[in-house]
């Protein structure tokens, strides 16, 4: 949340309804019949928060990097987010062409994501590149001091070129790791607001303040649909289980009705999430094998792909998880799963980083995963499951999918694209690369008094602070 009241975009979401995109520091824009060229006029008086103008080439360099990075720089969430940018351009001082290679559904809704800022050339220049250790942005809030491990103090860019905003004079963001003390500062007022990313509000914690009359006067809870969900993460390259039965077997014997009622702020899936209009619904989904109850009739043929693809009692199974929630309360569950169709499972908790590298290594055979995509939007979702998609952990490929993927991001009929999406999703339903057993509610919360502010549904999605004001 700091990076994106210091760092801004050419758009962004709007923070009443956490839905539209709407200006941010392009005023308007063009889009070409074809539907592959925009064309942004910016806003005047835009500076960097050293008194530099913010010019064109500024945002044409930077969007450029994103998409694509020098050699040696990886964009592993911001470059998946321009996927089908072939260029930016400055046409002149105040105008950006930005130039597709097909017409995009999502284009705009990809490019009102936070991590999809304009940085300043000259400072990286200098820098060659290093991290920008003094935060110069040209955002509605500047860097006033950094206090490693406790705290990142802003204050109001008082040179900000919309008029009157930002309405705060400054933020505090507390950097806290123990989400019970995080709860604990919310509570009391000490914290005003928390992130979805930070997950420092758990299903526990809202029931406590929805349920009591004294925290719920103050202090409100705020559910989102979010991209992010947990499952048996299969390596569709490495035996077994590169034997479609075995992960058929998987998901068949995934007790996912027992796995939301641990998680309480999550929803039983398939491979988009069933509370946006792309998913397959709730109702749909309950009826199906995998996702039915009662289990028997899942479990006795999850036992029959094992013994059709050559184990008939079963097999054994490491499978890393990341440690935390994630090992201690959900991965057991499919432990106890998987046992009652043979495969004995031994979980092993792994840091996050070793967890990550491993994956992008292949150098496992099957983990327990909560996988993120930035968006919720199927251009975003729909990625992980893509051939040579850096952050598809699963080394999934298939040319079908791959195709109707292209496809679906080309066409800008909802209808004939919703067609479309649910032709991929039951394609991964019968391949099951990432078998998933549901999809987390994000849960923010915020004391009544801040107004102003609705984030987005999506990860890192308009956190910015701009319009937000205290009711004091």
């Amino acid at each position: 949340m700091p990076f994106s009241n210091v760092y801004i975009g050419l758009v962004r979401k709007d923070p009443v309804t956490g839905e539209k995109v709407i200006p941010s520091m392009a005023k308007e824009w063009r889009i070409s019949p074809g539907s592959t060229e925009y064309i942004f006029t910016m806003a005047p008086g835009i500076r960097w928060h050293d008194g530099q103008p913010l010019t064109t080439e500024d945002v044409a360099w930077s969007l450029n990097r994103i998409a694509h990075p020098p050699k040696g720089v990886v964009s592993p969430r911001a470059g998946g987010l321009l996927v089908g940018m072939v260029k930016a351009e400055a046409l002149d001082a105040t105008r950006v062409r930005i130039t597709l290679d097909a017409p995009s559904s999502s284009f705009l809704e990809r490019l009102a994501n936070d991590w999809i800022i304009v940085l300043p050339k000259h400072v990286l220049d200098k820098k060659q590149g290093d991290a920008l250790d003094a935060a110069i942005g040209s955002g509605p809030f500047k860097l006033l001091r950094y206090n490693p491990n406790v705290s990142i103090e802003l204050t109001k860019n008082k040179d900000y070129f919309v008029p009157a905003r930002p309405y705060l004079d400054g933020i505090t963001f507390f950097l806290i790791p123990d989400d019970r003390t995080a709860f604990a500062a919310l509570r009391a007022g000490r914290v005003l607001l928390t992130t979805v990313a930070s997950r420092a509000i758990s299903a526990t914690d809202a029931e406590l303040v929805e349920n009591d009359p004294g925290l719920s006067r103050n202090i409100l809870i705020e559910r989102y649909a979010s991209p992010t969900k947990f499952g048996f993460l299969a390596n569709t390259q490495s035996p077994p289980w590169n034997d479609v039965r075995l992960r058929r077997a998987v998901s068949l014997a995934l007790d996912r009705q027992a796995a939301v009622k641990v998680a309480k702020n999550a929803v039983l899936a398939g491979y988009l999430n069933p509370r946006t209009i792309w998913g397959i619904p709730l109702e749909e989904l309950q009826k199906r094998p995998g996702y039915r109850q009662p289990k028997d009739q899942d479990i006795a043929e999850a036992k029959r792909l094992l013994a059709e693809a050559g184990y008939p009692k079963g097999l054994d199974l490491s499978l890393p998880c990341r440690q935390g929630a994630d090992c201690e309360q959900l991965t057991p569950l499919i432990k106890s799963d998987l046992a009652k169709i043979g495969v004995r499972v031994s979980i092993s908790p792994t840091a996050p980083n070793v967890l990550t590298e491993i994956f992008s290594k292949g150098q496992f055979r099957a983990a327990a995963y909560s996988a993120a995509a930035p968006l919720l939007d199927p251009d975003s979702a729909l990625t992980l499951y893509t051939t040579g998609d850096g952050r598809n952990y699963s080394r999934f490929s298939d040319a079908q999918v791959d195709a109707w993927f292209k496809e679906q991001g080309r066409t800008l009929d909802q209808t004939q694209r919703l067609a479309i999406v649910r032709k991929i999703e039951e394609r991964l339903l019968d391949l099951e690369p990432h078998p998933t057993t549901f999809f987390y509610d994000y849960l923010r919360g915020r004391w009544r008094t801040v107004k102003g502010f609705r984030s987005g549904p999506d990860l890192f999605q308009d956190e910015n602070l701009e319009y937000a004001w205290l009711d004091r």
